[in-house]
């Protein structure tokens, strides 16, 4: 140690071993005088008050000022205390030279092995020669945990994010094909609960199996790829292979003969190459069937054989039916048509010319014409009856016709484009019954699904109503199925009819790499682009519940689960009541900074108002209970708002500055830390009184006061969110465990609160 004011060296070395953990805050502090002549000490201050585990010994430089009547130091003994003030360590070391030194600044260092994390009290005091002892100074130094050693939960697959905990488990979003998964939080290995859905084109059957093609999940594509999946009857996805689609109309078609899926992929302009591809079900290397420099427009599959067009119409003669049987040659069925698309039978191909709808026998001859159909579109045969829709112009499907394979009276089915500009979707055919689909006006998402028998009559109307369906699709037991965008991003799935005109979701994923996931009672609320959904915590599929026009930005939901709330990036803020769906505006858009509008989080207080993001500068709130209110300022003029958290004592925003507080009355904000600490959207979360927030290069958390203020964990294996490149990281608290997402791992990892 040092007498600073006579320049004198007084050296003190003392080798701690921090060994318990616990929480504090940084150093300095004062006690009581020791009576009579005894020495007194003040000013502690020493540097650094925070340490790594596992960084080895830590040198921590610090100085105290005394004053001592009869100048005879002693000793100094210093002290370590646990979070529970237990006592660790003591240990007392000679202060040379200070013989005749009646005050001064005693400067030392000590040796500290950052071995546990923790928070440890130390305390100082001196002795002189007879034995009086000074009052005691007291201080915080913090060992503060790695990710590095923390408890590894589960692995994980690319990017989690979103990690939320519900009923004793831990849920969380991927960036790959397992959209999103759970685990219990005791550990184990992590069960995918949704898989990728970003936008299905096409279904085929494999038993109770979907067996489906979708758009792949691509952020930059040169030209759309697709992938084919399988889906079992208890939800698991199984990616069985992936292909591009470059060049302009390749087909979306999908057939299953057997064991193997039939499917097309294309190379782009201006050397545009179709390819068939035949994928095992099980799984395996895909294999080529053939390909071609025409178009492949249509695929169908009968008896074991697949059939297909080539086509570059309306060149004329240009097109040729073509079949494979799984092995061995393939064999051209017809050539030289004029033709865009056909069907199939026992005997016959069908298909549209000039001339009407033509047939030509599978065991050769001549072709003979079925009627004088013109603008075919799509067809369909079984038992002996041929449908198809038809073009008036370049309008669009105009209505549905009907006839015997082997020619009659042409029967109109249904009369489709009608004054109010609906146009017909789709329409599958099980030998009996013709189904099609068509929007409830032209740019509507809802539409209905009508049926008609295939020998006439009247058309029902009551099949299925709701959103908008894409394609159709008949299984072995004509079984009706369909596909649902509702003309939204992050809104599709594959459904089947049941009972009463209703439907069941056969299907489903998330669109969104990062969907705002919400423990709602006994499920989960998934913000996905523009749609709500749930998904019960039991399994199953999650559920399209609002499907709206503009993504949404925050989500949460009342403490029961009986209510949902959300803002939109247009500002509006909507409640939904799960039970029925009804959805009603709380509030309408409201800014008052003059900055683009930028909603993020959402928040609902104990009091049953709603607070949020309303732009990088303000937070707004209304009560849940209004009905298109306008909002209440309640902070505005902040710096790069990042996320919010409220309770009954105020609300507390992340900025770029740090957190501050506010009333929930609104008013002037209370800065609780600062130091330009950067808080990522959804990362500010309290608990009970404290508050965590995850920033930069680690987790820490502070009182809701701003007091206490204390690092949880430092990430030491990859680099911090504000980093380049970025990682995505995310966070969730229990009663006992800080979770985090490890991109390095990738796992999600806890460590003690």
């Amino acid at each position: 140690m040092n007498c600073g004011n006579r320049m004198r060296q007084l050296a003190v070395t003392l080798l701690l071993t921090l060994a318990a953990a616990g929480c504090g805050g940084g150093g300095g502090g004062g006690g009581g005088t020791a009576p009579g002549t005894a020495p007194s000490i003040s000013k502690l201050t020493y540097s650094p008050t925070v340490a790594r585990v596992g960084s080895g010994a830590v040198s921590v430089t610090g100085t105290i000022e005394f004053s001592d009547a009869r100048g005879d130091l002693a000793t100094l003994t210093l002290i370590v205390l646990d979070a529970q003030q237990k006592q660790l360590s003591s240990v007392t070391s000679p202060i040379q030279g200070a013989a005749g030194q009646t005050s001064g600044t005693l400067t030392g260092a000590v040796q500290v092995a950052a071995t546990t994390a923790g928070t440890f009290t130390i305390q100082v005091f001196v002795t002189d020669s007879a034995g009086a002892r000074s009052n005691v100074l007291d201080g915080s130094f913090q060992v503060v945990a790695v990710s590095s050693q923390a408890t590894v939960v589960t692995q994980t697959g690319p990017g989690a994010n979103s990690l939320v905990l519900a009923m004793g488990g831990l849920y969380w979003a991927e960036t790959g094909s397992d959209a999103l998964k759970t685990v219990p939080v005791g550990g184990g290995t992590a069960r995918a609960i949704a898989t990728r859905m970003m936008g299905p084109y096409s279904m085929a059957f494999a038993g109770a199996d979907v067996i489906w093609l979708d758009a792949a999940d691509e952020t930059s594509p040169a030209c759309a790829s697709r992938v084919l999946k399988r889906t079992a009857t208890d939800g698991s996805t199984t990616v069985l292979a992936t292909g591009p689609a470059c060049a302009n109309r390749t087909t979306s078609d999908l057939v299953v003969i057997g064991t193997t899926a039939y499917w097309l992929t294309s190379t782009a302009y201006p050397n545009n190459a179709y390819a068939i591809n035949a994928t095992p079900l099980a799984g395996g290397p895909t294999a080529t069937v053939t390909t071609s420099t025409a178009l492949i427009g249509d695929l169908a599959g009968y008896a074991g054989t697949l059939y297909w067009m080539e086509s570059n119409y309306p060149n004329t003669g240009s097109s040729a039916i073509r079949s494979y049987q799984g092995s061995g040659p393939i064999a051209t069925v017809a050539s030289g048509l004029k033709a865009r698309t056909f069907a199939v039978d026992g005997t016959s191909v069908y298909y549209d010319s000039p001339a009407g709808i033509m047939a030509q026998p599978l065991a050769g001859g001549p072709e003979t014409g079925v009627n004088s159909a013109g603008g075919v579109l799509k067809l369909a045969v079984m038992s002996g009856t041929i449908v198809w829709s038809e073009m008036l112009g370049s309008i669009g499907p105009e209505g549905l016709w009907a006839d015997a394979t082997t020619g009659g009276a042409e029967r109109g089915l249904a009369n489709v484009h009608l004054p109010g500009g609906t146009y017909l979707r789709d329409f599958a055919f099980d030998g009996t019954t013709v189904f099609w689909s068509e929007p409830d006006s032209y740019f509507s998402t809802t539409g209905v699904i009508h049926s008609v028998p295939a020998s006439g009559g009247t058309v029902s109307t009551d099949v299925y109503q709701g959103t908008l369906t894409d394609r159709l699709a008949l299984d072995s037991s004509a079984n009706l199925y369909w596909i649902e965008t509702a003309g939204s991003a992050g809104c599709a799935r594959i459904a089947r009819l049941a009972g009463g005109g209703s439907a069941t979701t056969v299907v489903s994923g998330i669109a969104t790499h990062s969907p705002i996931l919400v423990a709602a009672a006994d499920k989960l609320l998934i913000a996905d682009l523009s749609c709500i959904k749930t998904l019960p915590l039991s399994g199953g599929m999650p559920e399209v519940y609002q499907a709206g026009s503009s993504t949404i930005a925050g989500l949460t939901s009342a403490p029961d689960g009986t209510v949902a709330y959300w803002v939109d990036l247009s500002g509006s803020v909507n409640r939904m009541l799960l039970a029925d769906g009804t959805v009603n505006a709380v509030s309408t858009p409201g800014t008052v900074s003059g900055a683009p509008p930028s909603p993020g989080t959402i928040r609902l207080a104990p009091n049953d108002d709603l607070y949020w993001v309303a732009d990088t500068q303000t937070v707004l709130g209304v009560s849940s209970a209004a009905s298109a209110a306008t909002p209440d300022v309640i902070a505005q003029g902040l710096q790069g708002v990042t996320d919010l958290a409220v309770d009954s004592s105020g609300v507390f925003i992340a900025e770029q500055s740090g957190i501050v507080g506010a009333p929930l009355a609104g008013g002037t904000t209370t800065l609780l830390l600062g130091g330009n600490t950067t808080v990522g959207a959804n990362h500010l979360m309290l608990d009970v009184s404290r508050l965590y927030w995850l920033a930069g290069g680690m987790i820490a958390k502070m009182n809701t006061d701003g007091s206490s203020a204390a690092e949880v964990i430092e990430f030491d294996l990859s680099p911090p969110v504000s980093s380049a490149p970025a990682l995505p990281r995310s966070m969730a608290i229990d009663s006992s465990s800080v979770y985090f997402t490890e991109p390095a791992g990738p796992d999600i990892r806890k460590t003690p609160k």
